[in-house]
């Protein structure tokens, strides 16, 4: 991928894909962790560090989250309170909006600040109205929300990063199979693409041409990079593989 996603292309592709509001945001997020999956896997072939140490330490890193991810939940279940009185106030310090929207896995409805904030002379100072915005509106109504979603959020986000380490391996054990035929990154979208389908689309993938999975990876695919060549053999080599 060069460059930043089109996020207007993106959006394009929703609609012709006939999603709603909701449906093309989830497509969106997904399409655009894919790339800077691929981004960081292209960067990382060429630092020195051996494969094989890098991704045992990657390995390592994604079992711990996933133990945490298990320990909060775990307490979560026995004593959310503790969690919530350690951490609110430090995760509405260190979160942005849509940080604590990103751990809930859901949209907020933020308060839209007052004109007579956004006017007075904090606001209009140098520094801009952000800090004040973060002082006085924003950063107390993320500590009321996590002071009843802290649990839910730290394991949103320790999952969030468990997956991304996933993600970068399944890229790697792709780009390692080798073959002069294969492309290991439009392999890993196709991929990708299908372990969310159902989710945002509310049916199974199938490999039909035409179909709607064969028509969103013709559309994501060329913003990725990746090119379309032989994409329906590609489609249904992946999809045969993800069943068995």
């Amino acid at each position: 991928m060069e460059g930043a996603l089109d996020t207007a292309r993106l959006d394009d592709i929703g609609r012709s894909l006939k999603l709603d509001d909701k449906g093309r945001r989830h497509l969106f997020a997904v399409i655009v962790r894919i790339g800077e999956t691929i981004a960081a896997h292209k960067a990382a072939t060429e630092s020195r560090i051996p494969r094989t140490d890098r991704n045992k330490a990657l390995r390592s890193i994604a079992s711990s989250l996933a133990n945490i991810e298990g320990k909060v939940d775990v307490l979560s279940g026995h004593d959310a309170g503790t969690l919530t009185r350690i951490f609110a106030a430090t995760l509405a310090e260190l979160l942005s909006n849509a940080g604590v929207e990103a751990g809930l896995g859901q949209r907020i409805s933020w308060s839209t600040p007052s004109f007579r904030l956004l006017e007075s002379r904090d606001a209009t100072s140098r520094e801009g109205p952000y800090h004040l915005l973060e002082s006085e509106l924003y950063r107390p109504e993320r500590e009321s929300i996590l002071r009843k979603h802290a649990p839910a959020v730290l394991h949103g986000h320790f999952h969030y990063l468990r997956q991304q380490l996933d993600d970068f391996l399944a890229v790697d054990r792709e780009h390692n199979k080798g073959g002069s035929e294969r492309r290991p990154y439009r392999n890993y979208a196709v991929a990708r693409l299908a372990k969310t389908f159902q989710q945002i689309f509310g049916e199974a993938p199938t490999s039909s041409p035409g179909g709607t999975f064969c028509q969103l990876c013709e559309y994501a695919l060329p913003e990725l990079g990746e090119d379309t060549d032989g994409l329906d053999s590609a489609i249904l080599r992946t999809l045969r593989k993800m069943r068995r």
